[in-house]
């Protein structure tokens, strides 16, 4: 019996911590991904350490397909381009994480290759 119990206080416990990140994806248009993410969410205080994780993944994930598509090689410092979105959406809070990680992209140097 006791182990039901913990079974369900552990199923409870994840579930509403999926809701809650759910409704850090979801939009006014029920779109769920971090490049619909308004920037009036991104500039907000208290993210948790996981959202700014996810929201530097994203970055981080989106210049690698750009570089990819591209066939260049360009922002090597996540951190730097994590401050550098949140000061883009900051200054646009009505548009999105993709629309200021591709302004974003657009103004990094091209890295020169090792070869």
């Amino acid at each position: 019996m006791k182990k039901v119990l913990l079974g369900l206080v552990i199923i409870l416990m994840i579930s509403g911590n999926v809701k809650a990140q759910m409704e850090f994806y979801l939009n006014k248009n029920g779109i769920i991904g971090l490049g619909n993410l308004s920037c009036l969410i991104v500039t907000q205080e208290g993210h948790s350490t996981q959202q700014i994780r996810q929201i530097r993944t994203y970055i981080s994930g989106l210049i690698t397909g750009l570089n990819i598509a591209n066939q260049t090689f360009k922002g090597n410092d996540v951190a730097l381009m994590l401050n550098e979105v949140i000061q883009r959406c900051e200054e646009d809070p009505y548009s999105d994480m993709y629309s200021v990680t591709l302004m974003m992209y657009q103004t990094l140097p091209t890295i020169p290759q090792q070869p």
